[in-house]
């Protein structure tokens, strides 16, 4: 018999069978657009956490401009560590440099003694107390 012609409760099979098809199409495009919708929130979360990140890259990186300011950081040394900028004397030739970089030559120096640990004096045994010489008898 012709599938196409059999009828089950009176519609032709080939009917059923078509519209059991419409409806997995269906319901496969309801997931594919649930999904999507579920993604599409995701990655918006993702944008808006990536521009905070940004945000807040760009307020530290301002922060430390400022920090790093040679004015401000000379007002703090010189306010708290009592350091003056270096005046011109301090600077350094070219040709000098050899000279500067040349290592002195010098003598070892003593470890200095308050870092060498201090001995422990020894403990003198006492001498043992002196037992009068016993004679033995002779015969």
């Amino acid at each position: 018999m012709n599938p196409f012609k059999r009828r089950v409760f009176g519609v032709r099979l080939f009917e059923v069978a078509a519209f059991a098809c419409v409806l997995a199409l269906a319901f496969g495009v309801y997931l594919a657009k649930t999904n999507a919708g579920r993604e599409r929130a995701r990655i918006a979360n993702i944008d808006r956490q990536i521009a905070e990140e940004q945000r807040k890259t760009k307020l530290l990186r301002a922060e430390v401009a400022h920090l790093e300011q040679p004015e401000r950081l000379g007002r703090l040394s010189n306010a708290h560590l009592g350091l003056q900028p270096a005046d011109g004397t301090r600077e350094a030739l070219p040709e000098t440099l050899p000279e500067i970089a040349r290592p002195a030559e010098k003598k070892p120096r003593p470890a200095p003694s308050n870092l060498l640990p201090k001995p422990e004096p020894v403990p003198v045994p006492e001498p043992a107390p002196e037992t009068p010489a016993v004679e033995k008898p002779t015969r």
